[in-house]
Protein backbone atom coordinates (compact mmCIF):
# COMPACT_ATOMS: atom_id res chain seq x y z
CA UNK A 1 0.00 0.00 0.00
CA UNK A 2 1.02 3.27 -0.79
CA UNK A 3 1.36 5.72 1.71
CA UNK A 4 -0.95 8.60 2.16
CA UNK A 5 2.11 11.65 0.73
CA UNK A 6 3.23 9.73 -1.60
CA UNK A 7 0.24 8.64 -3.31
CA UNK A 8 -1.06 12.39 -3.44
CA UNK A 9 2.48 13.25 -5.28
CA UNK A 10 1.71 10.42 -7.84
CA UNK A 11 -1.98 11.11 -8.41
CA UNK A 12 -1.08 15.06 -8.93
CA UNK A 13 0.99 13.97 -11.70
CA UNK A 14 -1.12 11.75 -13.56
CA UNK A 15 -3.61 14.46 -13.75
CA UNK A 16 -1.25 16.86 -14.69
CA UNK A 17 -0.36 14.93 -17.86
CA UNK A 18 -3.75 13.96 -18.67
CA UNK A 19 -5.08 17.25 -18.16
CA UNK A 20 -1.81 18.66 -20.56
CA UNK A 21 -0.87 21.06 -17.90
CA UNK A 22 -3.58 22.23 -15.64
CA UNK A 23 -2.49 22.24 -12.26
CA UNK A 24 -3.43 19.97 -9.68
CA UNK A 25 -6.44 20.53 -7.34
CA UNK A 26 -6.51 19.61 -3.88
CA UNK A 27 -10.16 19.35 -3.88
CA UNK A 28 -13.43 21.32 -5.07
CA UNK A 29 -12.34 20.48 -8.27
CA UNK A 30 -11.09 24.31 -8.80
CA UNK A 31 -7.50 24.97 -10.64
CA UNK A 32 -4.82 26.05 -8.99
CA UNK A 33 -3.57 29.44 -9.69
CA UNK A 34 -1.30 30.21 -13.13
CA UNK A 35 1.90 29.76 -12.18
CA UNK A 36 3.62 32.92 -11.76
CA UNK A 37 6.64 33.96 -14.55
CA UNK A 38 9.86 35.07 -13.21
CA UNK A 39 12.05 37.42 -15.49
CA UNK A 40 15.42 36.50 -16.16
CA UNK A 41 17.93 39.36 -14.49
CA UNK A 42 20.15 41.23 -15.74
CA UNK A 43 23.85 41.08 -15.95
CA UNK A 44 24.93 41.32 -12.33
CA UNK A 45 27.16 45.06 -12.00
CA UNK A 46 29.94 44.62 -9.77
CA UNK A 47 30.14 47.15 -6.55
CA UNK A 48 31.58 50.36 -7.47
CA UNK A 49 35.12 50.80 -6.09
CA UNK A 50 36.68 53.71 -5.35
CA UNK A 51 40.12 54.22 -5.43
CA UNK A 52 42.21 54.97 -2.33
CA UNK A 53 44.30 58.45 -3.34
CA UNK A 54 48.18 57.20 -3.29
CA UNK A 55 50.09 57.98 0.04
CA UNK A 56 51.76 60.94 0.01
CA UNK A 57 55.42 60.47 0.87
CA UNK A 58 56.36 60.92 4.32
CA UNK A 59 58.42 63.99 4.43
CA UNK A 60 59.80 65.76 7.40
CA UNK A 61 60.31 69.21 6.31
CA UNK A 62 64.15 71.84 6.78
CA UNK A 63 66.26 71.24 9.30
CA UNK A 64 66.00 73.56 12.30
CA UNK A 65 67.81 76.82 11.83
CA UNK A 66 68.98 76.58 15.29
CA UNK A 67 71.21 73.05 16.27
CA UNK A 68 68.63 71.48 18.68
CA UNK A 69 71.81 69.87 20.22
CA UNK A 70 71.53 72.85 22.41
CA UNK A 71 69.95 72.27 26.09
CA UNK A 72 67.13 75.04 25.16
CA UNK A 73 65.69 73.34 22.15
CA UNK A 74 63.57 70.08 23.30
CA UNK A 75 63.44 67.58 20.70
CA UNK A 76 62.00 63.56 21.34
CA UNK A 77 59.22 64.90 23.68
CA UNK A 78 57.13 62.13 24.71
CA UNK A 79 59.62 59.09 22.72
CA UNK A 80 58.70 55.90 24.34
CA UNK A 81 61.83 53.64 24.41
CA UNK A 82 64.97 56.23 24.64
CA UNK A 83 66.21 54.30 27.14
CA UNK A 84 66.74 51.39 25.54
CA UNK A 85 67.71 52.30 21.96
CA UNK A 86 68.80 55.72 20.42
CA UNK A 87 66.68 54.94 17.66
CA UNK A 88 63.49 53.11 19.37
CA UNK A 89 61.61 53.28 16.32
CA UNK A 90 61.44 51.06 12.70
CA UNK A 91 61.97 53.82 9.90
CA UNK A 92 61.04 54.96 6.98
CA UNK A 93 63.07 58.13 6.17
CA UNK A 94 65.94 59.82 7.87
CA UNK A 95 66.87 63.64 7.47
CA UNK A 96 69.91 64.17 8.29
CA UNK A 97 70.73 67.87 9.71
CA UNK A 98 74.68 69.70 9.36
CA UNK A 99 75.63 72.58 11.32
CA UNK A 100 78.79 74.39 10.96
CA UNK A 101 79.82 77.58 12.81
CA UNK A 102 81.72 79.80 9.78
CA UNK A 103 84.42 82.35 10.85
CA UNK A 104 81.03 85.58 11.30
CA UNK A 105 80.07 83.74 13.88
CA UNK A 106 76.48 82.62 12.72
CA UNK A 107 75.97 79.33 11.46
CA UNK A 108 75.14 77.74 8.11
CA UNK A 109 73.13 74.37 8.13
CA UNK A 110 72.52 72.05 5.40
CA UNK A 111 70.33 69.12 5.09
CA UNK A 112 69.91 65.97 3.25
CA UNK A 113 69.73 62.06 3.21
CA UNK A 114 72.80 59.45 3.53
CA UNK A 115 73.90 57.46 0.61
CA UNK A 116 72.88 54.68 2.48
CA UNK A 117 69.53 52.79 3.48
CA UNK A 118 67.32 54.32 6.21
CA UNK A 119 67.69 50.69 8.17
CA UNK A 120 71.62 50.50 7.30
CA UNK A 121 72.08 53.91 9.09
CA UNK A 122 69.55 53.30 11.87
CA UNK A 123 70.89 50.12 12.90
CA UNK A 124 74.55 52.18 12.83
CA UNK A 125 73.10 54.49 15.12
CA UNK A 126 71.54 52.11 17.05
CA UNK A 127 74.85 49.73 17.59
CA UNK A 128 77.43 52.62 19.01
CA UNK A 129 78.32 51.84 21.96
CA UNK A 130 75.97 54.01 24.95
CA UNK A 131 75.24 54.93 28.32
CA UNK A 132 72.87 56.33 30.52
CA UNK A 133 72.34 60.20 29.91
CA UNK A 134 75.02 61.56 32.87
CA UNK A 135 77.46 58.54 33.50
CA UNK A 136 80.73 59.21 33.16
CA UNK A 137 81.95 57.04 29.89
CA UNK A 138 85.36 58.12 29.66
CA UNK A 139 87.41 58.14 26.45
CA UNK A 140 86.72 57.00 22.96
CA UNK A 141 85.29 60.20 21.74
CA UNK A 142 85.92 61.42 18.11
CA UNK A 143 86.68 64.86 17.51
CA UNK A 144 84.65 66.18 14.42
CA UNK A 145 84.23 69.91 13.02
CA UNK A 146 80.43 69.84 12.93
CA UNK A 147 77.44 69.08 14.52
CA UNK A 148 74.38 66.64 13.12
CA UNK A 149 71.22 66.41 14.14
CA UNK A 150 69.82 62.82 12.86
CA UNK A 151 65.74 62.44 12.66
CA UNK A 152 63.93 59.20 11.89
CA UNK A 153 60.56 58.83 11.43
CA UNK A 154 57.48 56.70 10.17
CA UNK A 155 54.59 57.53 9.44
CA UNK A 156 53.53 57.86 13.28
CA UNK A 157 56.80 58.51 15.50
CA UNK A 158 59.75 60.14 14.97
CA UNK A 159 62.98 60.17 17.00
CA UNK A 160 66.32 62.36 16.54
CA UNK A 161 70.15 61.88 17.71
CA UNK A 162 72.35 65.24 18.34
CA UNK A 163 76.07 65.24 18.04
CA UNK A 164 77.64 68.51 19.17
CA UNK A 165 81.34 68.74 17.17
CA UNK A 166 84.52 68.11 19.69
CA UNK A 167 84.55 65.75 22.69
CA UNK A 168 82.19 67.71 25.20
CA UNK A 169 78.97 66.02 24.58
CA UNK A 170 78.61 63.21 22.61
CA UNK A 171 75.93 61.53 20.52
CA UNK A 172 72.54 61.39 22.22
CA UNK A 173 69.02 61.45 22.56
CA UNK A 174 68.77 63.19 25.72
CA UNK A 175 68.39 59.96 27.89
CA UNK A 176 71.16 57.54 26.06
CA UNK A 177 74.49 59.06 25.34
CA UNK A 178 76.72 57.20 22.69
CA UNK A 179 80.55 57.22 21.52
CA UNK A 180 80.37 58.18 18.21
CA UNK A 181 82.92 56.24 15.47
CA UNK A 182 84.72 57.28 12.30
CA UNK A 183 82.54 55.40 9.99
CA UNK A 184 79.28 56.92 11.66
CA UNK A 185 80.06 60.68 11.23
CA UNK A 186 81.55 59.75 7.82
CA UNK A 187 78.37 58.26 6.59
CA UNK A 188 76.41 61.28 8.01
CA UNK A 189 79.03 63.41 5.82
CA UNK A 190 78.43 61.78 2.98
CA UNK A 191 74.55 63.34 1.64
CA UNK A 192 72.74 62.52 -1.46
CA UNK A 193 71.78 65.64 -2.10
CA UNK A 194 74.39 68.07 -1.11
CA UNK A 195 76.82 70.10 -2.59
CA UNK A 196 80.08 71.50 -1.87
CA UNK A 197 80.12 75.28 -1.11
CA UNK A 198 83.08 77.61 0.62
CA UNK A 199 82.54 76.87 3.71
CA UNK A 200 82.77 73.22 3.53
CA UNK A 201 86.68 73.46 3.15
CA UNK A 202 86.87 76.15 6.36
CA UNK A 203 89.01 74.98 8.88
CA UNK A 204 93.15 73.60 8.90
CA UNK A 205 94.30 70.61 6.80
CA UNK A 206 97.22 69.00 7.18
CA UNK A 207 98.80 66.61 4.60
CA UNK A 208 98.26 62.61 4.89
CA UNK A 209 99.84 61.71 1.88
CA UNK A 210 102.04 63.88 -1.29
CA UNK A 211 102.82 62.18 -4.61
CA UNK A 212 106.51 62.54 -5.11
CA UNK A 213 107.69 62.76 -1.17
CA UNK A 214 108.83 60.51 0.83
CA UNK A 215 109.64 62.23 3.80
CA UNK A 216 107.99 63.12 6.66
CA UNK A 217 105.34 65.62 6.12
CA UNK A 218 106.37 67.92 9.66
CA UNK A 219 109.37 70.07 11.14
CA UNK A 220 111.76 69.41 11.51
CA UNK A 221 112.88 68.18 8.64
CA UNK A 222 111.55 70.71 6.79
CA UNK A 223 111.30 74.27 7.88
CA UNK A 224 107.89 74.21 8.62
CA UNK A 225 104.93 71.64 7.95
CA UNK A 226 102.49 71.61 5.00
CA UNK A 227 98.91 72.90 5.60
CA UNK A 228 96.35 74.57 4.54
CA UNK A 229 93.57 76.91 6.15
CA UNK A 230 90.52 78.09 4.68
CA UNK A 231 88.27 80.91 6.05
CA UNK A 232 85.18 79.97 5.05
CA UNK A 233 84.67 83.02 2.56
CA UNK A 234 86.88 82.37 -0.68
CA UNK A 235 90.68 82.98 1.49
CA UNK A 236 93.01 80.15 1.96
CA UNK A 237 96.80 80.66 3.21
CA UNK A 238 99.19 77.67 3.92
CA UNK A 239 102.77 76.62 3.45
CA UNK A 240 103.99 74.05 1.39
CA UNK A 241 107.05 73.38 4.04
CA UNK A 242 109.24 76.17 2.93
CA UNK A 243 107.02 78.98 1.41
CA UNK A 244 104.13 81.03 2.59
CA UNK A 245 100.87 80.48 0.29
CA UNK A 246 97.89 82.23 -0.05
CA UNK A 247 95.08 83.11 -2.40
CA UNK A 248 91.30 82.56 -3.09
CA UNK A 249 89.07 79.79 -3.99
CA UNK A 250 85.67 78.91 -5.24
CA UNK A 251 83.38 75.91 -5.62
CA UNK A 252 82.08 75.78 -9.51
CA UNK A 253 79.68 73.65 -10.63
CA UNK A 254 80.08 69.44 -10.48
CA UNK A 255 82.08 70.94 -6.99
CA UNK A 256 84.90 71.64 -8.16
CA UNK A 257 87.22 74.16 -6.56
CA UNK A 258 89.30 76.53 -8.63
CA UNK A 259 91.94 78.32 -6.84
CA UNK A 260 94.39 81.49 -7.67
CA UNK A 261 97.83 81.11 -5.65
CA UNK A 262 100.49 83.50 -4.17
CA UNK A 263 103.12 83.54 -2.21
CA UNK A 264 107.09 83.48 -1.37
CA UNK A 265 109.31 82.27 -3.61
CA UNK A 266 111.85 80.95 -1.61
CA UNK A 267 114.47 78.89 -2.69
CA UNK A 268 113.68 75.38 -0.37
CA UNK A 269 115.44 72.56 -2.78
CA UNK A 270 114.32 69.43 -3.91
CA UNK A 271 113.28 67.79 -0.38
CA UNK A 272 110.47 70.15 -0.46
CA UNK A 273 107.03 68.39 -0.96
CA UNK A 274 105.47 69.69 -4.48
CA UNK A 275 102.50 71.78 -3.78
CA UNK A 276 99.53 70.39 -5.00
CA UNK A 277 97.20 73.54 -4.97
CA UNK A 278 99.84 74.46 -8.02
CA UNK A 279 99.44 71.45 -10.14
CA UNK A 280 95.51 70.31 -9.10
CA UNK A 281 93.06 70.28 -12.31
CA UNK A 282 90.95 68.89 -9.80
CA UNK A 283 89.72 68.33 -6.23
CA UNK A 284 87.21 66.33 -4.01
CA UNK A 285 86.00 66.49 -0.85
CA UNK A 286 84.99 63.39 0.97
CA UNK A 287 83.93 63.08 4.83
CA UNK A 288 86.91 64.95 6.01
CA UNK A 289 89.01 64.55 3.55
CA UNK A 290 90.39 66.47 0.55
CA UNK A 291 92.00 64.67 -2.22
CA UNK A 292 93.88 66.89 -5.41
CA UNK A 293 94.34 65.59 -8.48
CA UNK A 294 96.23 66.00 -11.69
CA UNK A 295 96.06 65.60 -15.18
CA UNK A 296 94.66 61.85 -16.56
CA UNK A 297 92.90 61.79 -12.77
CA UNK A 298 96.34 61.10 -11.15
CA UNK A 299 96.25 61.74 -7.12
CA UNK A 300 98.42 64.60 -6.64
CA UNK A 301 97.69 64.68 -2.47
CA UNK A 302 95.59 63.92 0.57
CA UNK A 303 94.20 66.07 3.13
CA UNK A 304 92.50 66.20 6.66
CA UNK A 305 91.44 68.17 9.03
CA UNK A 306 93.60 69.03 11.83
CA UNK A 307 91.14 67.64 14.34
CA UNK A 308 90.61 64.77 13.17
CA UNK A 309 94.50 63.62 13.15
CA UNK A 310 95.45 64.11 16.50
CA UNK A 311 94.86 61.69 19.56
CA UNK A 312 91.13 60.57 20.16
CA UNK A 313 89.82 61.90 23.48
Amino acid sequence: MIPARRRAISVCGLVAVALLGAGCSSGGGKQSAAPTTTRPAGPVRPPTTVAAPPARPLTLGACPKIFPGETRVPFNEGVPGLAKELVPLRATVVRVCRYQELPTGTSSVTSGTPAMPVAQLEAETNGLERYPLGSDIGGGCVAFPRDWFVTFANSTQRSSVAYTAGCVAPAGNRVLEAHPTDKWLADLENFTDHSLTADDLFGEWNPVSIAGYRGPLASPPLASAPQLTFDGNGKWTGSDGCNLLGGTYRVGPGDTVHFTEAGTKRACGSSTPPDPIRRATRVELHGYRLTFFGPAGRELAKYELLDLLGPKY
